[in-house]
């Protein structure tokens, strides 16, 4: 990991941290997108809400019930295609750094031609990031 993709994974964990102020889930995961060094989008799991993208890699995943909006999906619906390296942080409620690997439904989107996305960064712990090459 180079010093700019740590300074997004450094924004991605606070992005995370930033959810827990507005809800009392026991985890938070957030994901930034980056086009050629510079961030250009990000988002939140969002318990609340739904998009037909979600629900269409949902139901090719074989769960169609899992129709919340994934904060990577979500950042891939804002990211429009322009996203080249997606980073992902889960925070649990006590502040430590959970494992934020892609879900199979958030894998589908992100291997979708169209996302752009060439490269994933995800937290692990508190001391290890995983690294997924597309």
């Amino acid at each position: 990991m180079n010093n700019f993709e740590s300074a997004v994974m450094k924004r991605t964990i606070e992005i995370a941290k930033s959810s827990m102020d507005h809800s009392d889930n026991r985890f938070y995961l957030a994901a930034v997108g980056t086009n050629n060094n510079t961030i250009i989008c990000h988002s939140n799991n969002l318990m609340g809400k739904s998009h037909p993208t979600q629900a269409r890699h949902a139901r090719n995943a074989g769960n169609p019930h899992a129709i919340f909006l994934h904060a990577e999906i979500g950042c891939i619906i804002r990211g429009k295609g322009y996203i080249d390296t997606l980073f992902v942080a889960r925070i649990y409620r006590d502040g430590t750094l959970g494992l934020a690997k892609p879900c199979p439904i958030c894998m589908l989107a992100i291997k979708e031609k169209e996302s752009g996305i060439k490269k994933v960064w995800y937290t692990i712990n508190n001391n290890e990031y995983g690294f997924i090459k597309i």
